[in-house]
């Protein structure tokens, strides 16, 4: 499965897609407003994985680059996608971003 997933920037259109596996994933998911409002915010990042280049969106991240810092906020998976690796490739995505930063959290 991991060999098919592809990690892009999310956009405004995943919004509904992102939202509909954060709630499928934590006891209190953020609202929807707040992933909408991350694409806007400069330091924030938030990165979806997909089943191919054009397939669905089966997990994201939302971190925060400011500085030499990278702050992990949210990482989930679509349930039926689990244990095949997409949130390692996920994580993978953030580990190589904060590769020269001074704090990881």
């Amino acid at each position: 499965m991991a060999d098919d997933v592809v990690v892009a920037p999310a956009t405004a259109a995943d919004v509904d897609a992102i939202d509909a596996i954060s709630r499928h994933s934590f006891r209190t998911p953020w609202p929807r407003q707040t992933f909408v409002d991350e694409l806007a915010r400069p330091h924030g990042r938030l990165v979806v994985a997909r089943v191919g280049a054009a397939g669905p969106i089966v997990g994201y991240v939302n971190y925060w680059l400011v500085a030499d810092e990278v702050h992990l906020l949210a990482i989930a998976v679509q349930p039926d996608h689990r244990r095949g690796g997409v949130g390692a490739r996920l994580l993978d995505h953030v580990l190589a971003v904060a590769a020269g930063a001074r704090l990881i959290t």
